[in-house]
């Protein structure tokens, strides 16, 4: 239903940190098409248990993690939609096979790193000539994978950074559209139980615990943005339960009006929040008269 796919992806597109980060040379909006790929695919892997979208899931997995590790957060998700089909991937040894070369044939863009570095080129990151520097690249250990013990955040700041992701959300979203995701929850619990529980976990382990578990002592506007990035892919997720709703709600109005127009007159409703968010957006995500760039260059 092509009305009931824009409004969803519309009401996404026009959000603050989703629009922004769209346009900008940074790591996110492509971290944001591998994860809709990978529930795109989980899904359709869940109601059609089919070994190509099995295959494909793999590959993008293997894919992905040469890209940014926060994706690691949805694996466990991805992991409990499979869990349906246990014995379809587990027990079946040549799909199981396929499928482990799948996930590693998607780590293949690495290769390019070693043969660049060979190269002796200009900038050449972490000099990865051989095995050791290699894997320090791969782990990605300049940055550190994790905020390090002695950090010693204390639990009132962890939990101030919780608070802030989630009151982000309301501010990017509406109260409209929190509400219509709790009313699409429900929804998709009654009609796909392992998909709901697989995006939730996804959600929980992208958003909250996150923002718990990254946590740092800064309270100052730049250090607030750094963090303020990894809010997007939670919200990306957070709009998969809309449509079930909106499915649900459709269905409902056409049972009670003897034509379709009524019952898209009603859903049209919806249509508010994104053109108010095109609307009070535009001017924050307008970055045409952005100079850092050329003062960089």
């Amino acid at each position: 239903n092509m009305f009931l796919s824009l409004l969803p992806t519309s009401i996404l597109a026009f959000s603050y940190l989703f629009w922004f980060h769209a346009e900008i040379p940074e790591a996110f909006g492509l971290n944001n098409l591998f994860a809709v790929s990978l529930l795109y695919l989980s899904y359709l892997f869940l109601t059609d248990k089919s070994s190509k979208y099995l295959y494909l899931l793999a590959f993008i997995c293997g894919v992905s993690l040469t890209h940014h590790q926060t994706i690691l957060f949805l694996f466990p998700g991805i992991g409990l939609m499979l869990l349906k089909h246990f014995k379809f991937i587990f027990l079946h040894p040549k799909r199981l096979l396929t499928s482990l070369l799948a996930f590693f044939a998607g780590f293949f863009p690495y290769l390019y790193v070693p043969i660049a570095a060979h190269q002796n080129p200009v900038i050449s990151w972490d000099s990865a000539t051989n095995l050791t520097n290699f894997i320090h690249l791969v782990l990605r250990k300049d940055y550190g994978f994790a905020p390090s013990v002695v950090n010693e955040v204390p639990i009132a700041v962890k939990l101030i950074h919780v608070k802030s992701f989630l009151s982000s959300i309301l501010t990017n979203f509406s109260s409209q559209i929190i509400i219509l995701m709790v009313f699409s929850a429900g929804v998709l619990l009654k009609r796909t139980m392992w998909f709901f529980f697989g995006l939730t976990l996804c959600f929980i382990l992208t958003g909250p615990f996150f923002m718990y578990y990254a946590a740092g002592l800064t309270g100052i506007p730049v250090g607030m943005g750094i963090i303020e990035r990894f809010y997007v892919l939670p919200s990306v997720i957070l709009m998969f339960y809309v449509p079930f709703g909106l499915t649900s709600l459709h269905s409902f109005l056409q049972k009670r009006f003897s034509r379709p127009a009524y019952g898209y007159a009603l859903l049209a409703y919806f249509l508010i929040i994104p053109i108010l968010l095109l609307i009070y957006n535009f001017p924050k995500t307008d970055l045409s008269r952005t100079k850092i760039g050329n003062t960089l260059a």
